[in-house]
């Protein structure tokens, strides 16, 4: 077997054993903390599931920005199981949105014109601006690199989620790599459903695994699942796996 095909049905053991084990996750379904643990851990499942739907379909695109969005679902969900209060970054960018939408809509936004036919805009502004008040009092709202900086991902901020973010935000590089061939002027064409490169998606399935393996361990272990155990050998089944993928053989 080729290094991708082990690594996609690693990725594709991993997530029916994250489903099998799901059912043993207990909380508090008034806790506004667990069910924001639980709403992240169901994002990154949900994420993950999408890319290999496209991996099924050999579909590249879409891939690189599903896995950005799970890394960033992994960083509040490391985080929000290492310390509650972060429960109050999360909210404070919830305020922040709907300020912003809401002062748009009453500045005459067309496509937020319905701010202006609620009577009850005025004050819901007003409601959002002192929640963000009173949350900033609590500590300033981290940006992107402090909330990986925070879950001890700094490196990955500095280097997988910065190319990531390449593809995510149509860097020009990112879109000719991806859609132009050709050496020359009068030899370039336009490709559409090109393949990722072999390295580029073995790395990107890595990263899945690695995500789903570990915020699984994380989950169990924060609601002390009986899975707990089992949960923290996801882990070991990518570390043992590392001396194929160092073979120089494709």
């Amino acid at each position: 077997m080729t290094k991708l095909e082990v690594m996609y049905d690693l990725l594709v053991d991993m997530m029916r054993d994250t489903m099998r084990l799901l059912p043993e996750v207990k909380f508090d379904r008034g806790n506004r903390i667990h069910r924001a643990v639980m709403a992240l851990y169901a994002v990154i499942i949900e994420n993950t599931d999408s890319a290999m739907i496209l991996r099924q379909a050999k579909r590249s695109a879409g891939i690189d920005t599903i896995l950005r969005s799970n890394l960033e679902a992994f960083v509040d969900l490391a985080n929000l199981c290492n310390d509650p209060t972060y429960y109050n970054q999360m909210l404070a960018l919830y305020h922040k949105d709907w300020l912003q939408l809401t002062q748009e809509g009453l500045a005459g936004n067309p496509y937020l014109d319905f701010f202006q036919q609620d009577p009850g805009a005025a004050q819901s502004l007003e409601d959002h601006r002192k929640a963000l008040v009173e949350l900033e009092k609590l500590g300033r709202t981290l940006n992107v690199f402090e909330r990986f900086q925070l879950a001890g991902l700094e490196n990955e901020y500095r280097s997988v989620y910065k190319d990531l973010c390449g593809h995510s935000h149509n860097n020009i590089k990112a879109l000719s790599d991806q859609h132009f061939i050709g050496e020359t002027e009068d030899t370039v064409e336009v490709v559409i459903f090109a393949e990722m490169g072999k390295e580029a998606l073995l790395s990107s399935l890595d990263q899945f695994v690695v995500i789903v393996g570990t915020a699984g361990y994380i989950v169990h272990d924060y609601f002390q699942s009986p899975s707990a155990e089992e949960a923290a050998a996801f882990k070991n089944r990518r570390t043992d796996l590392q001396p194929f993928f160092d073979d120089g053989e494709e």
